[in-house]
């Protein structure tokens, strides 16, 4: 996992009593790949979670020539990553970035996002792609929660299908950007 990464994500680990391997991330472009690829040559990885998107605590996102390389790194060591996309339709100097995902031709990503950051934070609604872990993924969300709730899923639904959505991000990068030039 990069290094710093949500705290978040720490503790889960901790819960789960899984290993985490820290691999260093720059402020500007995100995870060493040269360090990446050493550990997955050294350890024996069972996986890489990113959130190589505008990522929390940093800010960065990966350039898309990484992202490919992190693709291809995926495919020759076999292994999956989890890619956290939350905050990607917030940027407001570009447009949206590329996902990891959208490099990877054998279905070794799995792609997460939610609303929780950009339409409400109390809307604990999110989605995956899970290529070739789908079953095991729908296996796993069902033994875990069962159901959801179904009416805010439903709220969201039909918000979604109005394109209220996209009008609701344009504002809201457009405040971001005048914030950011007020600092």
């Amino acid at each position: 996992m990069e290094s710093p990464c949500y705290y978040g994500v720490l503790q889960a680990l901790e819960v789960l009593e899984l290993k985490a391997i820290e691999i260093p991330a720059s402020p500007m472009d995100g995870i060493d790949t040269d360090i990446l690829e050493s550990a997955l040559q050294t350890w024996p990885v069972k996986g890489i979670l990113l959130n190589p998107s505008f990522s929390n605590p940093s800010g960065y996102v990966c350039p898309r020539a990484k992202k490919q390389k992190i693709a291809q790194l995926l495919f020759e060591y076999d292994i999956p990553l989890i890619e956290d996309d939350i905050f990607s339709d917030l940027g407001f100097t570009e447009d949206r970035p590329t996902t990891i995902q959208s490099y990877d031709s054998d279905g070794r990503v799995i792609l997460c996002s939610s609303v929780s950051k950009t339409i409400c934070p109390d809307m604990r609604i999110g989605w995956m792609t899970a290529g070739r872990y789908t079953e095991k993924a729908r296996t796993l969300k069902f033994i875990s929660t069962l159901c959801a709730p179904s009416h805010t899923q439903y709220a969201l639904a039909d918000f979604l299908s109005t394109r209220q959505y996209e009008r609701h991000i344009r504002s809201v990068t457009q405040d971001y950007a005048k914030n950011s030039m007020d600092c």
